[in-house]
């Protein structure tokens, strides 16, 4: 990464010096001892040479300077990917601010991904907030609403008609929501063949007369898509039936 302004373009990491419970699987055990913690931040400064660190609240927060906004320069960077999971560590990177005035409302995006990941239960290394945005715009709804009224209603239908033939069409319809200009790796991170995809999305089209050339139903699709997870993990007693 090439150096610049620590205040032209900086996204925060967090990394909670936690590890989960092995059994559970849902519990932290602190572990915050000063000479380790030293030690992971000197190694992570060799990883993100352009970056500062503290301790804020038992977590080590680093300030690292990029020139390019996106986070997937770190989030995939093989080296720290592997630093993490060896010392049994996660990471949750903000979205980008331009100044340290923002601090605390980064701070929060990462504490928020967390989170949320923790509901989702996925186990990643890595969390980034802007992964989780459609999520945490569900769980600030969900609040004051009930967020099966803010769901595009073709997906109930879909979850119906699946459970009552047997079928594939809603994890069908994600992975073609998820790849949508690129239908052959829709088709392979489903297993089927490109024709089969095709075939599976022009059911649906002709079932639920639902036009998926228009952006804005797309939209509303997959906003619903990750509010029902966000509905599903959390336990709400209607998706339970």
């Amino acid at each position: 990464m090439k150096k610049s302004n620590l205040y032209e373009l900086t996204r925060m990491a967090l990394i909670p010096y936690y590890s989960r419970d092995p059994e559970t699987k849902d519990c932290w055990i602190t572990a915050l001892v000063y000479g380790k913690v030293q030690l992971v931040a000197q190694h992570m400064i060799q990883l993100l040479p352009d970056s500062r660190w503290i301790v804020y609240q038992g977590r080590i927060v680093f300030l690292i300077s990029l020139v390019d906004s996106s986070c997937k320069i770190i989030a995939e960077d093989k080296r720290f990917l592997e630093f993490l999971q060896v010392n049994g560590l996660t990471a949750s990177l903000s979205n980008c601010f331009s100044h340290l005035t923002f601090l605390r409302k980064y701070y929060k995006q990462c504490l928020t991904a967390v989170e949320i990941d923790f509901q989702l239960n996925s186990n990643k290394p890595v969390y980034m907030y802007e992964d989780y945005l459609c999520e945490h715009i569900g769980k600030i709804i969900s609040e004051q609403n009930d967020l099966a009224d803010f769901c595009h209603p073709v997906i109930q239908k879909l979850i119906a008609y699946d459970n009552g033939h047997k079928t594939s069409l809603l994890p069908t319809l994600e992975a073609y929501l998820q790849y949508v200009d690129t239908p052959n790796l829709a088709a392979k991170t489903l297993f089927i063949h490109r024709n089969t995809l095709f075939y599976r999305i022009n059911r649906i089209r002709e079932l639920f007369e639902v036009d998926l050339s228009d952006g804005d139903i797309r939209l509303k699709l997959q906003m619903t898509l990750h509010f029902l997870k966000l509905k599903t993990q959390r336990g709400d007693p209607e998706d339970q039936r």
